[in-house]
């Protein structure tokens, strides 16, 4: 055997493009995009293995078959996990099939969750199990709920405030977690800002960080699932699943709020995939969503193309004072 070489593979390039594109399809993996960084192995001038980066997420690893079996996996993931360093990354992760989980467990991977479809592992400098220990579990008395909500209030408007009001009201304890995405418009920390300032007067109601944990389809990968609504399904019921072992026994969470989406097929799917996971141990509670004054829908959405225009005379309908503050003195509306 050659000297076995690991390249940055440029995917602008037609004929390195074909290359990686061939080599997933004899994996039966399908193309992602927006991918970060992808590195190839080559033996001589032949590719014989790739492995790709989307921010902090391990995507689209393929070996030929001659080529498996420890070596040039080993060498890939190796290249990888290195590459991630360099990129200021110390806490990444996989998303594989369950009959790969013990190939990846062998490097020092750690299971977060698996379901008959996918598996979620991690690996580097945080756990979910060290996540889970920054929440004070609640004392679950034998009448009192705990609640649980999470959210990206992207702004937190109004419709978010009706849904902590309504849990708050009939939960001894409330909590809320603030998906960790880039959502552009408002970043991580002021979202949680926003949450916390607007939910001051409610007692009973801690606002967290959801970390790398939460929900967030944007990493999820699609490449080794066939059809696009399996991708929908898979990936709904893998978050469900962490949530159900690795969140809800941290605060001893009995009840999930979520906000009904009339108009989204994908929340629908995943509210349904919270019921058939959560069931019987976690109860699922889904809240008809709030209208403002003159009858519209209240959605964050909207408030982002408010803001857009530069139509501040309705933000009073839709977001609530802390909210509006915020608004007006970062976009001046």
């Amino acid at each position: 055997m050659t000297t076995l070489q690991v390249k940055k593979i440029n995917l602008q390039n037609s004929y390195h493009q074909t290359a990686w594109q061939k080599i997933l399809a004899s994996e039966n993996l399908r193309v992602e995009h927006h991918l970060s960084y992808t590195a190839g192995i080559y033996d001589g001038e032949q590719l014989i293995a790739t492995g790709s980066l989307q921010r902090n997420v391990i995507k689209e690893i393929a070996i030929l078959p001659h080529y498996q079996g420890g070596e040039v996996f080993n060498l890939l993931l190796s290249h990888l996990m290195s590459e991630l360093s360099n990129r200021g990354f110390y806490h990444y992760f996989v998303f594989t099939k369950p009959m790969y989980q013990q190939t990846f467990e062998y490097i020092g991977f750690q299971k977060v969750a698996a379901t008959a479809e996918a598996c979620l592992l991690e690996k580097g400098n945080q756990s979910i199990d060290e996540f889970v220990k920054c929440f004070s579990k609640k004392e679950k008395g034998v009448k009192q709920q705990i609640g649980c909500i999470v959210m990206h209030a992207n702004p937190f408007t109004k419709g978010h405030l009706y849904l902590i009001e309504t849990a708050a009201k009939a939960c001894a304890q409330v909590v809320v977690f603030v998906v960790e995405a880039d959502e552009g418009m408002f970043s991580y920390q002021e979202r949680i800002a926003l949450v916390k300032a607007g939910t001051a007067h409610l007692s009973n109601v801690e606002v967290y960080g959801g970390g790398a944990y939460m929900v967030n389809f944007a990493t999820f990968p699609s490449y080794f699932i066939e059809e696009e609504e399996q991708v929908i399904h898979y990936q709904t019921v893998l978050d469900a699943t962490i949530f159900k072992e690795k969140i809800a026994p941290a605060i001893n969470c009995t009840v999930r709020y979520v906000g009904e989406e009339p108009f989204s097929h994908t929340t629908n799917l995943y509210n349904q995939a919270l019921k058939e996971v959560l069931l019987p141990e976690v109860q699922v509670q889904v809240i008809p969503r709030s209208a403002s004054l003159d009858g519209q829908i209240i959605s964050a959405s909207k408030v982002r193309e408010m803001i857009e225009a530069g139509a501040s005379e309705k933000l009073a309908d839709f977001v609530p004072a802390t909210t509006r503050t915020f608004i007006q003195e970062k976009y001046h509306v």
